[in-house]
């Protein structure tokens, strides 16, 4: 069998999570498999990145940025690799890395500007340290592995910086030279997550999060038979457990399902990651590196047709509406395009669309409320009468297998919702076969999905 493991930051945090991944990955070798390993950056290192060129650094501040995430990855180091030359060999790579860093940060304050293909750069280098220390990890064990950072192996996108696309199948064809090799030697790949790079050999990101999207691409590209995240939870759960303590573990769910739930809220999975696997039908397998021996959450076609109606919760808070006003507005079918392209010209994401006779209305992340609204200001006149912006508001996902085709399920949910007395401000139900989603006023955000999870589920 063919595997892609890929660990999450908390899987790679310190040195003896980091000795936990190797033993992991050694083990399904010793069973035979071939292992292709995935890894993000430590955690909370990516964070880091982020606030050092937010903005950018000046001259005199980029010594101690660098220096504390060498003092961070040395301390690791010294702790995880108690042979001297390899412990040598591993600083003295992470410190090539680190003074490439700082070159690049020294080149962003003199100018003074950040462009996102630099952004991007900066922000690999999370993933080229985690995975410089979890290669000599592999070596100190006696694991055959391989480093191979992402942007130099043909993870090949669309260049579209800090939210690129993968060309499935030019990877697929480059890393039949320059990974798959190394798996029939006997090899474990170890490649670093979250970004690739352009035809242009430019370092593109996959978004905050990516380094599962990543996976599932490598997945694809090497024709594994299966694609494991592993991460600090068990897997998906019927809600988020901080709200719901009795939140069940979801055994199984199919792709698009697990889509859902990734997009609106459950932090288990990047919303992406199952687009490259369902094409070719690779199940994802969600575990728990802390909990290894936990059942975990499979992700299959085949969940389809389990014949169960509703998964799960999910939902996503701090949204704002805006909602666009006039009489003629349904018979005006251009204003709806206009909307939307410049909704899209401010690289603004839309979580629900609602409309009627007379009003057009986004659901957006309430830091972007504005910027939307002013632009959508310039729509004012003719049929368009008045732009009005709501804050405060929650997106709630109720996740199923044939969710809005099954007779009833979207009146117990909003049965449910009427009775606790809570006002609706949006549907969007009918977008998906396995999602209704709509917006309650964020105060009412933990009533309304406590009062849903009893409805559906049980407990208290």
């Amino acid at each position: 069998m063919r595997k892609v493991m890929k660990f999450g930051g908390t899987s790679v945090k310190d040195a003896a999570m980091i000795r936990r991944v190797v033993e992991l990955v050694s083990k399904e070798r010793a069973d035979g498999h071939e292992v292709v390993c995935v890894a993000s950056a430590v955690t909370g290192v990516t964070n880091a990145l982020v606030k050092m060129v937010s903005p950018p650094p000046k001259e005199k501040d980029v010594d101690g940025h660098v220096d504390t995430l060498e003092a961070l990855h040395h301390k690791i180091a010294g702790e995880l690799l108690s042979d001297a030359p390899r412990r040598k060999a591993a600083l003295e790579d992470l410190d090539r890395q680190l003074a490439r860093l700082r070159r690049i940060l020294q080149g962003v304050a003199y100018t003074e500007e950040l462009t996102p293909r630099t952004r991007d750069l900066v922000l690999s280098f999370g993933e080229r340290l985690s995975c410089t220390l979890l290669a000599h990890a592999f070596l100190e064990r006696g694991t055959p592995a391989v480093l191979l950072e992402s942007d130099t192996i043909g993870m090949v996108t669309d260049g579209r910086f800090g939210q690129a696309s993968p060309l499935l199948a030019k990877i697929a064809e480059n890393f039949q030279t320059s990974v798959v090799p190394h798996l029939k030697e006997g090899r474990v790949p170890l490649i670093t997550g979250y970004f690739g790079s352009d035809v242009q050999l430019r370092t593109t990101t996959f978004g905050r999060g990516g380094s599962d999207f990543a996976a599932a691409i490598v997945a694809f590209a090497v024709d594994a038979d299966v694609c494991e995240i592993w991460t600090d939870v068990d897997g998906f759960m019927s809600c988020d457990p901080r709200l719901i303590p009795e939140a069940q573990l979801i055994h199984q769910t199919s792709y698009e399902a697990a889509a859902e739930l990734a997009y609106f809220g459950a932090k288990v999975l990047h919303a992406r990651t199952v687009e490259p696997v369902e094409e070719v039908g690779i199940p994802i397998h969600i575990k728990n590196t802390f909990n290894p021996a936990a059942e975990g959450t499979w992700i299959l076609e085949e969940a389809r047709e389990t014949g169960k109606v509703f998964t799960a919760i999910a939902y996503k808070d701090k949204l704002a509406s805006v909602r666009l006003y006039g009489p003629g507005l349904s018979f005006a079918p251009e204003v709806a395009a206009r909307i939307l392209e410049a909704v899209a010209a401010l690289d603004v994401n839309l979580y629900a669309v609602s409309t009627s006779a007379s009003n057009f209305a986004i659901l957006v992340d309430e830091a972007e409320a504005e910027r939307v609204e002013r632009a959508l200001e310039g729509l004012k006149g003719g049929v368009a009468e008045n732009v009005f912006r709501r804050g405060d508001l929650a997106l709630i996902c109720c996740v199923g297998e044939r969710m809005s085709t099954t007779p009833g399920i979207a009146a117990r949910v909003f049965g449910a919702i009427g009775r606790e007395g809570i006002n609706i401000e949006m549907i969007s139900e009918g977008s998906s076969p396995v999602a209704v989603n709509f917006a309650v006023p964020g105060q009412a955000l933990g009533r309304a999905v406590r009062v849903l999870h009893k409805e559906f589920f049980g407990g208290a």
